[in-house]
């Protein structure tokens, strides 16, 4: 029996299978664009440098850092779906349609089951025998 090239991980739901694989570097790098819109724009630039309290700053500071931490779990699991039941555009085009699609369709079980299948992913040798 020949072993995968691409192996993938399928997480059954009751609205379809969820296909999960390796991404690419075209995913990765889309993956890794898509987090700056979410994280620090110009304007929240501008207001920290208003904020005329160091706590202040520091609370918003943090707000944002976890905001920032979320956001990327989300985004690299939905860079490594291939196949869904939920909106799947070209991810590197229409990441922020994916993302919301996604966000409304997955619940914390589902997240844990594609985290869990994501890090299996990561343990396998395409080239093994």
């Amino acid at each position: 029996m020949a072993h995968e090239v691409h192996p993938k991980k399928i997480i059954k739901t009751e609205k379809g299978n969820i296909v999960l694989e390796k991404p690419d570097m075209f995913r990765t790098s889309a993956m890794s664009n898509s987090i700056y819109t979410y994280i620090l724009t110009e304007e929240d630039l501008l207001k920290i440098n208003k904020m005329e309290s160091g706590e202040e700053r520091d609370k918003y500071t943090q707000i944002q850092s976890l905001k920032k931490g979320y956001t990327l779990m989300q985004l690299m699991a939905l860079s490594y779906v291939t196949k869904a039941p939920f909106h799947l555009n070209d991810y590197a085009t229409e990441p922020l349609l994916d993302l919301k699609s996604f966000l409304e369709y997955a619940t914390p079980q589902l997240l844990s089951e594609m985290m869990s299948a994501i890090k299996e992913l990561g343990a396998i040798d395409p080239l093994s025998p």
